[in-house]
């Protein structure tokens, strides 16, 4: 048990210090679900960096401890748009992918927005990238589509309106450097 402690003790100390925490993941949060983001050639690991040419293609998820009968709702957005200074485009969507199954099989899952890699702009700082994993309230849930513009995402409207529990998040740095 103290293991587990000392993992989120962690967890809550690199959100904390990428100030994820307390704007984008509630004080207290504790995951529920472990969620492995996988790219190419990297992990992500609670704010590595991942150059852009690294996170072109969307990456492989998979849950442990996750519900087998549930499903999952994952959203990558970067809140620092156009920059974490003034990020007053931000959150930008750039992924939605609905009705994940617990095996984390994206190829029968709903993508609302399809995979775009991160683009921060020449100059523009770093930028953090946020996966959002959160259990739906019922299976093969009807979403509304998004709107097209994915500026101002107002991803905790988006979980509230289609009932999503918050189980897991991760997050990369990445730059244009």
């Amino acid at each position: 048990m103290a293991v587990f402690v000392a993992c989120d003790a962690s967890f809550s100390r690199a959100l904390k210090k990428a100030e994820i925490m307390p704007e984008f993941v509630p004080n207290g949060f504790s995951p529920s679900v472990k969620l492995s983001i996988v790219y190419p050639n990297k992990k992500v690991d609670l704010g590595n960096f991942i150059a852009p040419s690294e996170s072109v293609e969307a990456p492989r998820i998979s849950f442990a401890n996750s519900d087998r009968h549930s499903q999952y709702t994952l959203l990558l957005i970067d809140p620092d748009v156009p920059t974490k200074e003034d990020p007053s485009n931000g959150p930008f969507r750039h992924w939605a992918v609905v009705n994940i199954p617990s095996s984390g099989n994206l190829a029968v899952a709903g993508q609302l927005s399809t995979y775009i890699g991160p683009q921060p702009p020449v100059n523009s700082g770093y930028h953090r990238y946020i996966f959002l994993l959160y259990k739906q309230a019922s299976v093969n849930k009807l979403f509304q589509s998004l709107p097209t513009n994915r500026t101002f995402f107002d991803y905790n409207t988006f979980a509230q309106q289609n009932d999503l529990k918050l189980v897991s998040t991760n997050f990369f740095m990445s730059a244009d450097i």
